[in-house]
Formats: C-alpha cells, structure tokens, sequence
C-alpha cells in the first residue's frame, strides 16, 4: 500500500452481521449522512454469508443461475494489503481487478460510485470458496434466449482464492491485517465493531433501505428492458421487470 498520508482522520469500522442486505443497506446509509470533509474518510469491512451480487444495470436472468444460486452461493472480502503479510503474489489487471499469480486468478473485483461530492469505492477478496458452485451459480441457462442493452459481466479466464495459497488465511486475520495497513494512511483514526443488525432494528432509515433490497422491484425491476425468446420461438418484450403484453412479473 501507499505510505503517503492521505489525511488527518480516519474511522474504520468493521460490521458484525453477516447479511448482505443489512451491510449493502448500512453502507448505503453512511454514504447519505456521513460527511468526508467533516469527519475523515471511513473504511468499512464486512463478510457475507454465500451471495451473488447483480450490477444495478445489469440482467439477473443473464448473469445467474437462479434456481441454483437459491442454494449456493460465494464469500467475498477485501484489499491487497496482504501480499506481504502472507506472502501471496496479488496483482491488480487492466481492469482493476486482483489476481492471484501464477496463473492469473482473480479473487477480487472493484465498483466505484460518486454523488453528492462524495464517492465510495467498493473491494472484495475471495477468502475462500466452493469453486465449482461459484462457477454453476453464474451460468445462467437464459443467456443466449436474452437480447438486451443491458451491462454484461466480463467473465475471468479463471477463478482463485486466498485459501488455495495459504490455508491458515481467515476472513478475520485478513481484515485485521487489511486495516492495519489502512490506518497507516492516516495521522490519526479509531476502529469501532459495529452490530450492524441492531443498527437495522433501531434506525428506521436503514431498515427501510433494507427493506427496499429484498423487494422483488429492487432485485428483478431494476433491470433494463430485454427480449426473451422461449424454445418455440415465441417472443416476449420485458420492461420494468414486467411483462409489456401483460403487466404480470417475468418470471422464469
């Protein structure tokens, strides 16, 4: 990492709770109402239980098995910082993403937003992983019946995890060593453990936001408008997530 300090302050704080809808909804409310230039910049960590995890401007019917992701999933993490911690050679690509060497495996994938002055930038690790339900997950059976304008996922020549390096590596040894190595960035910052699900219970701003990611609008009515061509060859316009014909949900 850089040794260069990139301001005064920083807070680091790492959620409890394993649930992706209740992180992707705390992440969402810190980034309406915490102010950088007033108070510092955040690092946020947090470890999901098994996820798949849809761009905004992209097609879940595209992008994932859906039946199958029901029942599997992945884990995910975050940074670089752990090259020399652990002695594993990641490299970042053309496209930002990290991957472990030999072999060009990636185990992390970046996203970045900015609003309102501010920006958020997204990291993951792949700690561990079941890689052949990883791979089954993202296969969709409906990519090629699609047409659609939508984003496509670029998929990586090949998949890795940290654990394949180095066994002993977990999702919190990683975090620690994660934000060590961030705080280092800063002349000053705290590191707070934060029960993100009572967060959820107490704060009606984020449990709406929570509720708002569970919806089916949300996950399926998101996504932009396509064509899909069933076996027999039959057509049908989708918009909204909706059937344009019928106003009835799509559903496969």
């Amino acid at each position: 990492m850089c040794s260069t300090l990139r301001g005064k302050f920083a807070t680091v704080l790492n959620s409890t709770s394993h649930c992706i809808f209740e992180n992707l909804a705390f992440e969402e409310f810190l980034f309406r109402t915490h102010n950088v230039l007033s108070h510092g910049e955040v690092l946020l960590t947090w470890s999901n239980t098994p996820s798949v995890v849809v761009g905004r401007h992209q097609n879940p019917w595209i992008e994932v098995n859906i039946p199958y992701a029901e029942k599997n999933g992945i884990k995910v993490f975050i940074s670089d910082a752990l090259n020399s911690q652990y002695s594993l050679n990641i490299i970042p690509n053309k496209r930002d993403d990290m991957e472990l060497q030999p072999g060009n495996r990636k185990c992390s994938g970046t996203a970045a937003r900015i609003a309102r002055g501010q920006a958020y930038h997204h990291l993951t690790l792949l700690i561990d992983a079941n890689l052949s339900i990883l791979s089954n997950s993202l296969k969709s059976p409906w990519q090629d019946q699609i047409e659609t304008n939508s984003t496509r996922s670029v998929k990586a020549p090949a998949v890795g995890f940290v654990r394949q390096e180095n066994p002993t590596v977990t999702v919190e040894n990683s975090r620690k060593t994660i934000v060590e190595a961030y705080r280092t960035l800063f002349d000053d910052s705290r590191v707070e453990n934060v029960d993100v699900a009572a967060k959820v219970r107490e704060n009606p701003q984020i449990s709406k936001i929570v509720e708002e990611l569970k919806t089916w609008k949300w996950i399926y009515g998101k996504s932009p408008k396509f064509t899909y061509s069933d076996s027999n060859g039959n057509k049908v316009e989708v918009k909204d997530g909706l059937e344009v014909d019928s106003g009835k949900p799509f559903i496969l």
